[in-house]
């Protein structure tokens, strides 16, 4: 009897991409620890990362029957790509799939910080119609304010043109690729984006140049009504210079849906400060999103599975280099 193509995951996939992996044994990780994914790995074909937690670095080297990786999702910084190339392991993302989700979600912090709402929901439960009322104060439009989005890729460019089309709001950018911007996004310097706008939304990836980009002299630039909004990475903020902002007023406000430390712990001093609007690390799930995600990622790894290059892979030199690896392993898993 044929075996059937052992496939890994962090998480599970939605319902609607089962149909795909049907031919395939499925086995999703009851935990992330390390002597849980040890035993499987060297059963896996492909395996499929979701995940916000970084896997081990060097969960790739025994892994001799693997295929590729796929990461059910868009950054790659939780993905051991320094094993992927020194082994030759090809890896494929997800681009774009989450893409509108997450920029809706920066949008409705967007008005939630402007009119105050966390503040006001939080106060009219515990002290009334009055108290909520003389607290939340003077809120403000989002038209005719400006907005600087650091990291115009899919994320970046859709909330770009809803904050523009849909609100009013005048919109700066920054890349590090000189890529076309559409014409109503000013290009600016990473300075810029912190001197000049009302709200700073970081969309960009996580890399050793962004690390803790959003610094205490950058916090300090940033305009004392102005909020900071994070839909990428924890780790592009220096936690203690943006609290050090908000207990001085710095800064207006901030929203977070992403941490330095996740899960974030119970006591961590964010949860002081009603400054800040703190998610889950949830922005990119919606059923929607879900959907979108786990069918491009279900495509991939059945893709893999037949010998074919995945859709979005992102190291093709890996591909070329694991030929001969690929096909021992195709033949053994059809002669089986």
């Amino acid at each position: 009897m044929k075996e059937k193509a052992f496939v890994l995951a962090t998480d599970p996939f939605d319902d609607t991409a089962l149909p795909e992996l049907a031919g395939t044994q499925l086995h999703i990780l009851p935990d992330l620890r390390s002597e849980t994914y040890r035993p499987l790995m060297r059963r896996a074909h492909v395996f499929v990362v979701r995940s916000g937690a970084p896997v081990p670095r060097d969960i790739l080297d025994d892994s001799p029957n693997l295929l590729g990786l796929v990461r059910h999702g868009v950054g790659l910084d939780v993905v051991p790509m320094d094993a992927a190339k020194r082994l030759a392991v090809p890896v494929a993302n997800t681009p774009g799939s989450n893409a509108q989700s997450v920029a809706e979600y920066g949008m409705m912090v967007m008005g939630m910080l402007s009119r105050r709402l966390h503040i006001a929901d939080a106060t009219l439960r515990q002290h009334g119609w009055n108290t909520a009322k003389a607290r939340v104060g003077r809120a403000h439009d989002l038209s005719g304010k400006s907005v600087g989005i650091v990291g115009l890729g899919e994320v970046g460019s859709r909330l770009a043109r809803i904050c523009h089309m849909g609100f009013g709001m005048q919109v700066l950018g920054h890349q590090r690729r000189p890529n076309a911007l559409a014409e109503f996004v000013r290009p600016v310097t990473l300075e810029e984006i912190f001197e000049r706008s009302d709200f700073v939304v970081l969309a960009c990836p996580l890399t050793p140049e962004t690390r803790r980009m959003v610094s205490q002299p950058r916090l300090r630039a940033m305009k004392p009504s102005a909020f900071l909004v994070n839909l990428a990475r924890g780790e592009l903020i220096d936690t203690d210079a943006l609290l050090a902002a908000l207990d001085s007023g710095g800064i207006a406000g901030a929203a977070l849906d992403v941490f330095d430390q996740e899960p974030l712990p119970p006591q961590h001093p964010f949860f002081a400060s009603e400054r800040l609007i703190l998610t889950p690390h949830l922005a990119a799930r919606t059923c929607e999103s879900d959907m979108r995600t786990s069918a491009v990622a279900a495509r991939q790894v059945m893709q893999l599975l037949r010998g074919e290059a995945p859709q979005f892979l992102v190291n093709p030199s890996a591909w070329a280099a694991s030929a001969s690896r690929r096909v021992a392993i195709l033949e053994r898993l059809a002669g089986s």
